[in-house]
């Protein structure tokens, strides 16, 4: 299942890194990244939000429900679910066969 996820995924995704946003393969990112996500953006990694505006995922990948889940700080976001709409701060908390 991991690997038809993993397929979802753009291979960039934005970084904070030494004070700077930067644009980095998914597959460098590591637990503890904090990275931004917003609307279109499949989730690189299973997250914890940190700062969020209007955030509704599709999670529909994982559970097959096609309504949007709300999401707000403190939430988890699941690695190859999406964004529908809104924008995220979140932390990297597990990648690949690690995740959820």
């Amino acid at each position: 299942m991991v690997k038809n996820l993993l397929k979802r995924i753009t291979p960039i995704t934005l970084v904070e890194r030494d004070g700077a946003l930067h644009e980095v393969k998914v597959t460098d990112i590591t637990i503890n990244d904090v990275i931004h996500i917003s609307t279109g953006s499949v989730i690189p990694a299973d997250l914890k939000i940190l700062e969020c505006e209007n955030v509704e995922t599709n999670e529909s990948v994982l559970t097959g429900e096609s309504e949007p889940v709300y999401k707000k700080c403190g939430d988890t976001l699941f690695m190859g679910t999406s964004i529908e709409s809104g924008r995220a701060r979140a932390v990297v908390t597990a990648i690949g066969k690690d995740t959820k």
